[in-house]
Formats: structure tokens, C-alpha cells, sequence
């Protein structure tokens, strides 16, 4: 089963803050899980020297206020 290892950028300066592995059955499978951790953080999935995917940081939710 391939190895993939998930990146947790910082979104200030794009460098990595931590990183989490796992083996999943394929590309697919592995983006399922990654997909899981979107959020304010930018993330990248590999899989060895393969750059699988980028997440791009999901902008937070802003309350609108009455009115706005």
C-alpha cells in the first residue's frame, strides 16, 4: 500500500509546521483523508517525491452583521 505524508503549512510564510502519514490504497483514497483536514491552514499531499495535491487555506467564515 503506497505511503503519503500530509504537509501542514503555515499560512504566513508557507513553511511546514508538522506533518501526518498514512497509507491509503490509492491517490483517491489519500485525498479522501487529507480532505479531512482542510482548513485555515494551507496543506500539501505527497506520496515519496511525488507532489500528490495542494489545499489552499480556507478562508474563516465572517458573520455578517444586520445590515451589511
Amino acid at each position: 500500500m503506497p505511503y503519503y505524508r500530509l504537509y501542514f503549512m503555515t499560512p504566513q510564510t508557507g513553511h511546514i509546521e508538522r506533518f501526518a502519514e498514512y497509507e491509503a490504497p490509492d491517490d483517491e483514497a489519500a485525498l479522501a483523508l487529507a480532505a479531512e483536514h482542510e482548513g485555515e491552514r494551507p496543506l500539501e499531499l505527497w506520496c515519496r517525491h511525488r507532489k500528490v495535491r495542494n489545499f489552499p487555506a480556507i478562508a474563516a467564515a465572517r458573520t455578517l452583521e444586520p445590515g451589511e
